[in-house]
């Protein structure tokens, strides 16, 4: 009888450690880079970001501005050094100008919030913010 009640714990145990397996549904990472197509608003001075604006993030350093149609209108290069996003850029319709931007990447958020500016200057425009709009698996 005693060794009964063993086996039935041991069996007990068992079960138990068989019910814990992985296939729970995985968790989704956060966003690991900033490559892929960004979308948001920018403000100028001190507004409150309402205009649209919009890029494309390749994984070569380079940077494509679209416009809200998704159309290419612009084009620069890009750094990141942490969660510090930088990039430099010319517009070429309407403005034909160069900017800058400078921003946090926030990866649990898949947001880029920061300042934008005139040439090579990153905060003498507005603040704008932009959310990641799909990722680039390219490697």
């Amino acid at each position: 009888m005693k060794s009964f009640r063993i086996y039935s714990l041991l069996l007990l145990a068992l079960m138990a450690i068989a019910a814990c397996s992985n296939d729970d549904d995985p968790v989704q990472p956060a966003p690991a880079s900033v490559e892929g197509t960004w979308e948001g608003k920018y403000g100028n001075g001190t507004k409150v970001p309402d205009w649209f604006m919009g890029f494309e993030i390749d994984p070569n350093g380079v940077i494509h501005e679209l416009s809200e149609d998704g159309k290419k209108i612009g084009k620069g290069v890009w750094t990141i050094s942490g969660d510090q996003f930088m990039s430099t850029y010319h517009n070429d319709i309407p403005y034909n100008s160069n900017y800058s931007l400078k921003a946090t990447f926030i990866k649990s958020q898949g947001t880029l919030k920061g300042t934008w500016g005139f040439g090579n200057k990153d905060t003498d425009g507005g603040t704008f913010e932009l959310v990641r709009k799909e990722v680039t698996n390219k490697r």
